[in-house]
């Protein structure tokens, strides 16, 4: 009768690892070259995360909100980038009097820039934890009848 138990759990365990294992996770990851879109650990374009996403209409509003952060983003930490380096070139070639105020604004525009690339990040993290959330599909039910007890694990 132990034994019995014994191997159930081995086998519960073994099919929750397998289905862990199997589960389709939109993930995020950022690296120097932009962000990357994951489905299982497989590379997919934003377009097809999208495509995804909007079988769930509260994650899709959610992405394209933060999405919209995103250019304005990438253009304003651009400019800022410029900014801060052009004084920074005048200051190293030895010009006298490198304009220092236009490093300070390229600063301001570099703050900006990074809150706003914090928010489509954030955007789009709730976005793909409510997808995920949304297609987890496994049970574990627990049956009892005259003849005796019986468990389903769906995955």
């Amino acid at each position: 009768m132990n034994r019995s138990y014994l191997v159930l759990l081995v086998l519960l365990l073994a099919a929750q690892t397998l289905c862990a294992q199997s589960e389709k996770k939109l993930t995020l990851s950022k690296d120097f070259w932009g962000y990357k879109y994951l489905e299982g650990g497989t590379p997919i374009s934003k377009q097809q995360a999208m495509r995804l996403l909007e079988s769930h209409p509260e994650a899709i509003k959610l992405f394209r909100q933060g999405n919209a952060n995103l250019v304005p983003a990438g253009v304003l930490g651009f400019a800022g980038g410029f900014m801060i380096g052009w004084p920074l070139g005048e200051s190293i070639s030895g010009k006298k009097d490198p304009q220092w105020a236009l490093a300070a604004g390229g600063l301001a525009l570099v703050i900006v820039g990074g809150a706003l690339e914090k928010t489509f990040q954030k955007k789009a993290d709730q976005a793909f934890k409510m997808y995920n959330e949304s297609t987890l599909t496994s049970s574990l039910k627990i049956n009892a009848s005259v003849t005796g007890v019986s468990i389903t694990f769906t995955f």
